[in-house]
């Protein structure tokens, strides 16, 4: 019986929210009223103020924007270096590798045949 009371306080209530019509007169009273033209006038200089203000945030955000654009830049210039060196050091080694086949080449006299049969 415990058990079942614990599971029964454990449920999680649903809560139900209805619109009432006291509350939807009012918030209807009150944008009427702000849309009056006596209000207008006071809101436009409020709303200016912000557009102003936002307009110089932009700036800010523009500016952030051309850094990160920048660094993004500098990080790919970067990488693509690395690239670049790896992929020279790895030519490097290859051209080594010919170097040398070229200078026994010439050393024994002809171009080395590789032959499968080891019982020379």
């Amino acid at each position: 019986m415990e058990n079942k009371e614990i599971k029964e306080q454990k449920k999680p209530r649903k809560k139900v929210y209805q619109k009432s019509e006291a509350i939807s007169g009012a918030s209807n009273r009150a944008i009427s009223g702000a849309s009056n033209g006596a209000t207008s006038g006071a809101s436009n200089g409020a709303i200016s103020g912000v557009i102003s203000g936002a307009q110089s945030g932009s700036s800010k955000i523009r500016k952030a924007q051309k850094i990160l654009n920048r660094r993004r830049g500098q990080r790919k210039r970067e990488i693509i270096q690395e690239a670049v060196q790896i992929e020279t050091e790895k030519n490097k080694k290859y051209l080594i590798q010919e170097d040398q086949i070229k200078i026994l080449e010439i050393i024994e006299g002809g171009p080395k045949e590789q032959t499968d049969d080891v019982s020379n």
